[in-house]
């Protein structure tokens, strides 16, 4: 059962930054980040130190684990929404530390939305507080917490960025038909895998021009063929 129904009074807290990595980039390296280099404690806020009872690798519905704060607190934390590449939401219950005494939980979503190359990344955290105190939540916990995630959303964006996109695959547009296609002819030398350094034409024994060997074959044109 969720823990936020539809007749709850909530208080949700959004924030938003943007990062210069596309969209399912961020997802990849933010969904599995490691929380302490993130999340580094501000004002009255401790710092996350780790994890403990970690399920899975985190990219399902269901994984659960219970981070660990510097001051020794702890709370369970468990996947609810995961969509690969764009989205994933969670619910945090259990806490033990003073939140304990105001909200029954959170629900936390984070989104990756295309900006140009880039990604608008937001961040929401919906409490849900206890009975008698939705006044003490919005007025003071909530204006308090808003700085703490702008601190957390902005350190897991630069990690994003710094560990940036991974590299190419070449499979398509390397090797496959660009610089190991089979030669016309058997007196075409093979030429290594991304060398285009030089740009020549054989000849056969018997007289009979060959193509280049490096040149890439999907650009020979008609006349190209004619002349060989």
């Amino acid at each position: 059962m969720p823990l936020i129904s539809d007749q709850d009074k909530t208080v949700p807290v959004t924030v938003q930054t943007r990062a210069a990595i596309p969209p399912v980039r961020a997802f990849e390296i933010i969904t599995p980040i490691d929380l302490s280099l993130v999340f580094k404690g501000w004002g009255p806020f401790p710092a996350v130190r780790g994890v403990n009872n970690q399920t899975g690798e985190g990219d399902h519905v269901g994984h659960s684990r219970n981070p660990v704060l510097s001051d020794g607190s702890t709370a369970t934390e468990r996947l609810t929404e995961y969509t690969a590449g764009h989205s994933f939401g969670y619910e945090l219950t259990g806490f033990t530390n003073v939140l304990r005494r105001l909200i029954h939980g959170v629900r936390g979503e984070w989104t990756f939305t295309p900006d140009g190359d880039g990604t608008v990344i937001r961040w929401t955290y919906e409490f849900k507080p206890l009975r008698g105190r939705y006044f003490l939540v919005r007025r003071g916990l909530a204006p308090l917490w808003l700085r703490y995630m702008q601190a957390g959303l902005k350190a897991a964006a630069r990690v994003a960025e710094e560990r940036g996109p991974p590299r190419p695959n070449r499979s398509i547009l390397g090797t496959h038909w660009w610089s190991r296609a089979p030669p016309l002819s058997p007196y075409s030398p093979e030429c290594g895998e991304g060398d285009f350094s030089e740009i020549r034409s054989h000849t056969s024994p018997t007289g009979r021009r060959t193509v280049p060997a490096a040149v890439p074959w999907i650009l020979l044109t008609p006349r190209t063929y004619a002349n060989l």
